[in-house]
């Protein structure tokens, strides 16, 4: 950590100077590195898990709770392990997730809390139960020229680890602030500082990631915007050598109403690492598209590229491309919902050394059907989800239920 904190202080007085940039446009859509937990359904947000906003649409000003319960049978608990000849363990499991949230805005200001957290009991299989929480601040501006966030947050979470090939928990810690400004009716200016951290029991060590990114963005049509950045980053980790990185990169933006909305950036990482590790080149990127083609039915698009420090492989990094594309229909009162999911991975270790299993190919695949019930005080759903991951961690899971969300 103490080699950490020269570097934060330097980004951060680089920062402040700049918390007049970003854009004025589109809001960037939030395109994450997979985490390699499986999800399910009923147990993280509620509602939101299945895609369907019918519980917070209408959300304005103050408090708002909510509590999610769901039952459903798992082929693969643990999958498996993922080594070969291990056991697979199949169950069936109820969880019940309660959250709060809370919301003020003024005319320039706005604040906004929540909690939340999730239990898993699984009937024949007590020790794979799991619990998880999550808790964040944020707040921003917005005026005339200047828009500025910050959010902080922490979680905690269990459950089978596809990354780690293990039931593992972990705990994580987040904090970033996002500025724009804008310079005049075709330039703009956008920075962001951001902090993680995670770190768990016997599988997961600590890591850490310290990431600057600068960027204008030109007005070329009245839909989109381009225009180059610069990015510095910084990884470290209990069992990694360090990690520095400066990426180049371009950016867009585009909007049309709110029919079309875009994000991407796309750049090249020239890596230097600590002790022996040496340097490296590599592509990062990512593309958060939304397209919603009338109120009945639209698409989703996120793409990721990039490399993070792996806390489950002591002198790793884990470099990861993603695609997810979703597909949502309203049906009179009920909503469907489907996604596939590609992702590759592999495993390098700059210090040198072998991995087992450093390349794994993930392939996954969800849909539910929902619909608003109790005179859409809450929302019932039936939703499966199907996943396979070939490498030397191998498996393939099968996951259906049902949920229910309620919200008071």
């Amino acid at each position: 950590m103490d080699s950490v904190l020269p570097r934060v202080l330097v980004v951060a007085a680089m920062a402040f100077p700049l918390t007049a940039l970003a854009q004025d446009f589109a809001e960037p859509i939030p395109v994450e590195a997979p985490s390699g937990f499986q999800e399910i359904p009923g147990t993280g947000s509620g509602a939101q898990d299945l895609g369907y906003d019918a519980l917070t649409r209408d959300f304005l000003d103050g408090l708002s709770y909510q509590i999610g319960t769901s039952l459903f049978y798992d082929s693969n608990v643990t999958n498996g392990s993922g080594l070969p000849g291990s056991p697979e363990i199949d169950d069936t499991a109820f969880s019940v997730s309660p959250s709060i949230a809370y919301r003020t805005q003024g005319s320039e200001w706005w604040f906004a809390g929540n909690l939340g957290g999730s239990y898993a009991a699984y009937f024949d299989n007590s020790n794979f139960n799991a619990s998880s929480y999550r808790m964040g601040l944020s707040g921003g501006y917005k005026g005339a020229h200047l828009s500025v966030t910050g959010n902080v947050g922490m979680g905690h979470q269990e459950g089978a680890n596809r990354y780690a090939g293990a039931y593992v928990e972990e705990d994580t810690f987040n904090a970033g602030i996002n500025a724009s400004y804008s310079i005049s009716p075709k330039t703009s200016l956008r920075s962001s500082l951001t902090y993680s951290k995670r770190e768990g029991g016997a599988f997961v060590s600590e890591t850490e990631e310290t990431r600057f990114d600068l960027s204008a963005l030109w007005k070329a049509t009245p839909l989109l915007r381009v225009g180059p950045g610069i990015g510095w980053s910084y990884s470290d980790g209990a069992r990694q050598v360090d990690r520095s990185a400066v990426r180049p990169s371009l950016n867009a933006s585009y909007q049309l109403a709110k029919k079309v909305s875009m994000t991407t950036s796309l750049g090249v990482e020239f890596v230097e690492y600590g002790g022996v590790g040496g340097s490296d080149t590599t592509f990062s990127g990512s593309l958060g598209l939304n397209y919603q083609a009338n109120a009945i039915w639209g698409l989703n698009l996120q793409f990721y590229s990039g490399t993070q420090a792996d806390g489950y492989t002591p002198g790793a990094y884990r470099e990861t491309t993603s695609v997810r594309l979703g597909y949502h229909h309203k049906i009179r009162r009920a909503m469907f919902n489907a996604g596939v999911r590609w992702e590759s991975s592999d495993l390098k270790r700059p210090a040198g050394g072998a991995i087992l299993g450093s390349s794994q190919d993930y392939f996954g695949f969800d849909a539910s059907l929902g619909i608003p019930v109790f005179s859409e005080r809450a929302f019932g759903s039936l939703f499966y989800q199907w996943s396979d991951q070939d490498g030397v961690r191998s498996f393939q899971r099968n996951v259906v239920g049902v949920s229910l969300t309620s919200r008071f």
